[in-house]
């Protein structure tokens, strides 16, 4: 899908410059509502690094985030991430920005 949602002809036919303005688009006018993407992929990001920090806590120095390519979190890191979920959680609204 990702690779579907990227081709130049698939963000052209939306006027999008990346795929997630594809999928905005598609959710607002063929889903019935725009969904607000960027403060869910915020929401994602630091849940990454947050489940991360928890995971390498529970199981020793094992780093799921390195598993995926996103490197081990460090406490910092962790400190960073609660403030992008919090800053992204405040965002009350649901459409599309």
């Amino acid at each position: 899908m990702v690779d579907l949602l990227n081709t130049p002809e698939i963000r052209a036919a939306f006027g999008a410059r990346d795929m997630w303005q594809v999928i905005e688009q598609v959710s607002s006018n063929e889903l019935g509502g725009a969904v607000n993407a960027k403060k869910h992929r915020a929401l994602g990001r630091a849940a990454t690094k947050i489940f991360d920090w928890l995971a390498r806590r529970a199981h020793g120095t094992v780093s799921l985030g390195s598993v995926a390519g996103i490197g081990g979190t460090s406490d910092q890191d962790l400190v960073s991430a609660a403030m992008q979920w919090i800053t992204a959680s405040a965002s009350t609204m649901d459409s599309a920005t």
